[in-house]
């Protein structure tokens, strides 16, 4: 065999032999170094371990605030307060407590107008208004077309804002064609006009209830809702005297 094919021959057997049995010390990924008749610069080839070794770095310390912000939600979802707290959180994030504003929860007041039960039929009247046994009730039969009626309605809102809460019962009845009978029934002579029902003793009173007249219909109530009643000295038809402005029954618009 010629000289140049067994050096070619002996080349090739030397770099098997790296690559099977590297020597002590070497790793065996790293590349053979070319034997002599290759010009090309070849490159090292990294390790997997060298190649992460930068890349993978240790977790970041978590945020005192994130950590107080879950401490938050935990303590909120266990229904504990807040109060407690160092800081409050806010839209954007926390204020502290030193600048917290502490104001009780405003409970919103329900409207006069919702505290007034309205009735238009004879059944209607019996349930609500007859058959009450715990409450002072109270009864305004207005038309809605009453200029007089209109007039005092303001009265008689605030009248039942400041005695809703102390036991008493409000009930309107509008005077309509269907239901005038309801009214020439109860004795109704004109609109506006009042009507009180005590538990123990039904109808009381009844008077009208225009302007002039509301500070009356006020007095009234509040005696009986005080339980003390004064002795008027006026005769009984003294009210059928008044020739105060009112709508009779029985005239429509």
């Amino acid at each position: 065999m010629p000289r140049r094919a067994l050096l070619k021959a002996a080349a090739a057997g030397l770099a098997v032999t790296a690559i099977v049995s590297p020597p002590a010390g070497v790793s065996a990924f790293q590349t053979t170094m070319p034997i002599s008749g290759s010009t090309s610069n070849s490159r090292k080839r990294t390790s997997p371990s060298n190649l992460y070794a930068g890349a993978i770095s240790e977790p970041p310390m978590p945020s005192p605030f994130r950590e107080d912000e879950r401490r938050r939600k935990k303590k909120k979802d266990d229904g504990k307060s807040n109060s407690d707290d160092d800081w409050t959180e806010t839209e954007g994030g926390f204020l502290p407590n030193i600048l917290r504003t502490r104001t009780k929860p405003k409970t919103k007041k329900p409207s006069p107008r919702d505290l007034i039960t309205d009735v238009e039929t004879i059944q209607d009247y019996k349930t609500t208004v007859a058959d009450e046994d715990e409450k002072i009730t109270v009864v305004r039969f207005y038309a809605k077309w009453c200029r007089s009626c209109r007039a005092s309605e303001p009265q008689f809102f605030k009248m039942v804002g400041d005695f809703a809460d102390r036991g008493v019962k409000f009930v309107q009845v509008p005077l309509k064609r269907e239901n005038a009978y309801l009214h020439e029934g109860l004795g109704v002579p004109s609109v506006p006009y009042v009507h009180f029902y005590h538990p123990d003793g039904g109808l009381v009173e009844e008077m009208k209830m225009n302007k002039k007249k509301f500070a009356k219909v006020r007095k009234t109530l509040e005696q009986y809702v005080m339980g003390s009643c004064d002795l008027a000295d006026e005769p009984v038809l003294a009210e059928a005297e008044d020739d105060e402005e009112g709508t009779p029954i029985g005239e429509f618009q």
